[in-house]
């Protein structure tokens, strides 16, 4: 239990002792630096969705997705206009736009850029 208190207590430190050996990445916790070696390094996402296949990090990020299947009615407002992926909050469906859809965004952007400039 003791051991539990200190390992707790860094997070509030500002050093981050634990180094990534292949990224360089630093972290407050030992555990914090295993999972982001397992889950970026070695692209190990062990908890699959048995509705969509999506899978993620841990079982508490796969429970929070499941509800997406289970409250579709009131995520309809929140579509994706470019795939359809659907979401519960304008904040997801911001965060899936910039990280699935940049190199698209950017494309469009540009294409705008492009046609005002021949106006």
């Amino acid at each position: 239990m003791e051991s539990e208190l200190r390992e707790h207590h860094r997070i509030h430190l500002p050093d981050r002792p634990f180094l990534c050996n292949v990224c360089g990445m630093t972290f407050k916790q030992k555990k914090r630096l295993r999972v982001h070696h397992r889950v970026v390094h070695l692209r190990d996402k062990r908890f699959v969705c048995n509705v969509c296949g999506s899978s993620h990090i841990n079982n508490w990020n796969l429970q929070t997705h499941m509800k997406t299947h289970t409250q579709m009615d009131a995520m309809c407002h929140n579509m994706c206009d470019q795939c359809g992926s659907m979401f519960r909050g304008r904040a997801g469906l911001a965060a899936h736009i910039r990280l699935r859809h940049s190199d698209t965004r950017q494309q469009q952007q540009q294409q705008q850029q492009q046609q005002q400039h021949q106006e």
